[in-house]
């Protein structure tokens, strides 16, 4: 009988029919079966069908290189880097001992822009480093600091809390004075500047009924 089994998508693939994306992680009903050997292990490969269209495409095991391989109906999907400056380069094992044991190899692959003669990774961390002492030397004029920003905050606070009691005293005190239950909202300076207006009014009425007075009694 049929072996069906859950097939797990391991990367992005490209149907050859729809030429839809199906992504790393979609899962399918596919057909298992075995497709050879490599050595003593068993080669598999699974049939399934695209839930986009009616192509089948089949995938199968890559034992030599522990990976999967598109064998029919589908492709891989090509995914490129660029590298930047960022990038750290990762040698592969060969390079690994080559870079241990040819020294001269090391500093023709690997060697420092500045002429030093050291590795490129060498010069980055000695830079690293002196960029971390300069932090941790703010660091610890900020520690040594903390103390006094604290006395000060709370100096600010006392202060900001005896001004707010002063005028909370005021406040009341004109309320009973007034006999007002309402809150008084602070000065500003339209205040000011309609009591004037207001001033000048009373004054400029108060001298034409004067003059109004002047002229009746003459």
């Amino acid at each position: 009988g049929r072996n069906v089994v859950r097939f797990e998508m391991p990367f992005d693939i490209f149907c050859e029919k729809c030429n839809e994306c199906i992504h790393k992680g979609v899962r399918f009903n596919a057909d298992k079966e075995k497709a050879g050997k490599y050595f003593s292990t068993t080669i598999w490969e699974f049939d399934m069908k695209c839930h986009l269209c009616d192509n089948r495409f089949i995938m199968k095991t890559d034992p030599e290189h522990t990976t999967f391989v598109c064998h029919s109906g589908c492709r891989q999907k090509q995914e490129t880097w660029e590298d930047d400056q960022d990038t750290e380069k990762v040698p592969d094992a060969k390079e690994k001992r080559k870079l241990e044991n040819d020294p001269f190899y090391r500093l023709e692959h690997f060697a420092a822009t500045d002429g030093s003669g050291r590795r490129e990774d060498e010069v980055r961390k000695k830079t690293g480093n002196a960029q971390i002492a300069d932090l941790r030397a703010v660091q610890d004029v900020r520690s040594r600091d903390d103390g006094m920003l604290n006395r000060m905050l709370r100096k600010g606070f006392r202060e900001d809390k005896k001004e707010s009691k002063r005028k909370q005293e005021e406040d009341l005190a004109e309320r009973r004075r007034f006999n007002l239950e309402i809150p008084l909202l602070p000065p500003a300076e339209s205040d000011a500047v309609q009591a004037r207006e207001q001033m000048f009014a009373a004054r400029v009425e108060g001298e034409e009924e004067r003059y109004r007075r002047g002229g009746r009694r003459g």
